[in-house]
Parts: structure tokens; C-alpha cells; sequence
């Protein structure tokens, strides 16, 4: 049908999945994508899944789209890639670490095409894609963000 939104974004990510919030719902904050960035969403979809086929184990995205309003609730960066729907963060608890992850996908940068990698307090990553990738790591920690991995 025209001017519906697709729910399978990729074979193993969905619309609803990468646009999930507590902080949305808690807010009530209405966290659908304009149609501008669905492109954009799917790219970053895409990235995850050649992740997934990297690790071979599942992830699991913990924030992808973000409105404007959610992005200011949750004190994501003014100029956040999640508003565009370029990031996403995630998990892959299957695979291992979060700087076990982010050791592989800096390892395979060419294949994965990231613009920017973040291990954030090895918590979790990351990861965004764009169509003229810089390949930017960074580690997140106590004193704030560094160049590399920690």
C-alpha cells in the first residue's frame, strides 16, 4: 500500500524494533520516523545485519530512531545520528563483550562500512553509517570520550 510504513526493515530488524523506547513510552512521546529518514534507517539496518553475519549471533538494538523530543530527554547529542536514523546502539551479548564487538567490527572496517564506532563504558555500542563512511572510533569512559579502543 502506498504511505505505509514497512515492518521489515531487513530479514532480522523491524521498524518497530529499531524505533523502541521505554523513555518514549514513559514520555509519551510519539517516536515515528518522518518518511525522509526511512532510507537512512534501513542503511543502518543493513550495517547491523552485516554485523550479525560477522559475529554470528543475534543483536540486540538497545536505541535507534530518536525524535528530536526523545533525543533531548534522553541527553542525546544536539546533532545525534540517531535523529536521522543513522545510529543505532546494541549489544551482541552472544558474540561477547562490547569491546570484544567492537574489536571485530574495527578489524573488518571495510566490510562493515561504519562511519562512527563507540564503545560506551563497554557497555554497549555505537555504531553508525553514512554514505561517505570516516571509520571514527572512540572509546567512552569515566573521563570522557578518547581516540581508539581502551
Amino acid at each position: 500500500m502506498k504511505n505505509q510504513y514497512p515492518s521489515d526493515m531487513t530479514p532480522n530488524f523491524t521498524l518497530a524494533e529499531f524505533t523502541a523506547s521505554d523513555k518514549a513510552i514513559e514520555w509519551e512521546i510519539d517516536n515515528t520516523p518522518p518518511w525522509d529518514v526511512l532510507g537512512a534507517i534501513l542503511a543502518t539496518c543493513n550495517g547491523l545485519e552485516r554485523i550479525m553475519r560477522l559475529t554470528g549471533a543475534d543483536i540486540k538494538i538497545l536505541s535507534g530512531y530518536r525524535s528530536k523530543q526523545l533525543n533531548a530527554i534522553v541527553g542525546g547529542s544536539l546533532h545525534s545520528q540517531h535523529m536521522r536514523g543513522q545510529a543505532a546502539d546494541f549489544v551482541c551479548h552472544g558474540y561477547g563483550s562490547p569491546k570484544d564487538i567492537a574489536l571485530l567490527i574495527v578489524a573488518n572496517k571495510e566490510l562493515i562500512g561504519f562511519d562512527q564506532l563507540i564503545q560506551e563504558n563497554n557497555r554497549w555500542i555505537h555504531i553508525s553509517f553514512t554514505e561517505n563512511p570516516r571509520f571514527s572510533v572512540l572509546t567512552n569512559s569515566d573521563v570522557g570520550y578518547t581516540p581508539g579502543l581502551a
